[in-house]
């Protein structure tokens, strides 16, 4: 496995994404930019009778970071963790967002926490160790995803 240059929040927050990212402008004092979805098939459902026969669309997630053109530059991302009631990481249903600091980034997580924790549109920012994080394939699969995307 490659090494870890990144440390995982997980965020509980009813707010849906746009208007949490603008919270995020104002929490963090830096712009927060939509960045491409990320998709992520969903298993096709057996179906039950005729009638529930539906072509299947991926869901999307959606991702803001705080550089305007790509992935790479953002030191920080913001990932929604639910579409339509599935999970892009299983392991971490409890979280409603994902919110990644980069270990070089000049804010610094120290920094990102407290900023995170005393937004009022979030009611639980926890960080996750990732020695504790079971499904770390998961994890790896999704920052390749990120990394190798514009």
């Amino acid at each position: 496995m490659p090494s870890v240059n990144f440390q995982i929040v997980g965020l509980t927050s009813s707010e849906i994404d746009y208007k949490l990212a603008f919270g995020l402008v104002r929490g963090f004092g830096m712009d927060f930019y939509l960045l491409p979805y990320i998709e992520v098939e969903r298993e096709q459902q057996p179906a039950l009778s005729l009638f529930d026969i539906a072509p299947s669309e991926p869901n999307k997630y959606s991702v803001y970071g705080n550089a305007i053109d790509s992935f790479r530059k953002s030191d920080l991302l913001l990932i929604s963790n639910r579409h339509n009631g599935i999970y892009l990481i299983d392991e971490f249903h409890n979280f409603d967002y994902l919110f990644i600091v980069r270990d070089y980034s000049s804010f610094g997580l120290d920094r990102a926490m407290s900023a995170l924790r005393s937004m009022d549109c979030i009611t639980g920012a926890y960080l996750l160790p990732f020695e504790n994080i079971k499904s770390k394939k998961s994890i790896y699969d999704l920052w390749d995803s990120l990394q190798n995307r514009q």
